[in-house]
């Protein structure tokens, strides 16, 4: 095989730039589209917590009208992983 010639040379090496272009820029989007979902799921996520675990949600009710508190320990499990992804997510986001 040959060796190329100088403006060979340039010119597949601008080809590979462009080409590594153009997957840094499809890279670039497919990491906003996540991010654009991680920030769908972790609102529906505070939103439902909310909802099931917050002061007026569905466990403190049924814990309060039960009159005593109620044994719910794969609820609690759930809200303690909860409540430990949505300050790790609050504290990635500050970070950024």
């Amino acid at each position: 095989m040959k060796n190329p010639t100088p403006r060979e040379a340039i010119e597949s090496l601008t080809e590979s730039l462009r080409m590594a272009r153009v997957e840094v820029e499809k890279a670039r989007a497919e990491r906003d589209a996540l991010q654009a979902k991680l920030a769908v799921a972790v609102e529906a996520l505070q939103k439902l917590h909310h909802a099931v675990c917050g002061e007026t949600g569905f466990a403190e009710c049924v814990r309060r009208d039960s009159g005593k508190a109620y044994p719910w320990p794969a609820l609690d499990i759930a809200d303690t992983a909860a409540r430990a992804t949505l300050t790790a997510d609050t504290q990635n986001g500050a970070s950024q």
